[in-house]
């Protein structure tokens, strides 16, 4: 009988021990799956942001590379292809205008004339209509050149400019070779305004070209 009782305390006293490693197990267990899973989790992600982030990065690059050139181009002003060749043209013709002797000589003549006419004195008309003749000559060519440019569509403005500036300066003349003719001296004045319109117009093409690097 004493060996049962033994026998039944050795066994009560065994329980604790069995339910202790029981509930111990479950602990290791979750300490174990749960971290793993978490790393796992982290490391995935940790994974596949920089991809995300480098894709996007990668996406939008060229978009910013746009940007920045537009934006120096819109600073610099340069111009290429079409435009460039055109606008090469134009300031071929521009600049045989603002550097021509026979404009210069003209105007120059055409504002004295209507100054000295003004006030009585003796005006060489032979000396005035030469000068005229010649720069009528000049203007002419000019005219005939500029009025064959095909310009881009987004350079109308300028070829429209351009032939303000030749229209002023061939209506000046003809106004200053008529008053000139008949010794209006009042029209001559006139007509020296207008040829210096066309001078401020063709100022207006050279600073559009110089602005977009045409030099």
């Amino acid at each position: 009988m004493n060996k049962v009782r033994l026998a039944l305390l050795s066994a009560l006293l065994a329980v604790p021990v069995l339910f202790g490693c029981d509930t111990g197990t479950p602990a290791t267990a979750i300490a174990t799956v749960i971290p793993t899973d978490v790393s796992g989790a982290a490391m995935a992600t940790a994974t596949a942001l920089p991809a995300d982030i480098s894709g996007a990065a990668t996406a939008v690059a060229p978009t910013v590379n746009a940007a920045a050139t537009a934006a120096t181009t819109a600073v610099n002003g340069a111009v290429t292809g079409a435009d460039a060749a055109y606008l090469n043209q134009v300031n071929d013709l521009a600049m045989q205008m603002q550097n021509s002797p026979e404009l210069a000589d003209a105007l120059k003549a055409v504002t004295n004339a209507g100054t000295t006419g003004a006030t009585g004195g003796t005006v060489d008309t032979t000396a005035l209509t030469d000068s005229l003749n010649k720069a009528a000559t000049f203007m002419n060519g000019i005219a005939t050149k500029a009025a064959a440019l095909q310009p881009p569509a987004d350079l109308q403005s300028v070829q429209t400019n351009l032939m303000q500036a030749v229209t002023n300066w061939q209506s000046g003349i003809t106004a200053a070779q008529s008053a000139a003719g008949s010794q209006n001296w009042t029209d001559v004045a006139t007509a020296a305004t207008q040829m210096g319109q066309g001078a401020t117009a063709l100022n207006t093409v050279l600073s559009y070209l110089s602005s977009h690097g045409i030099k």
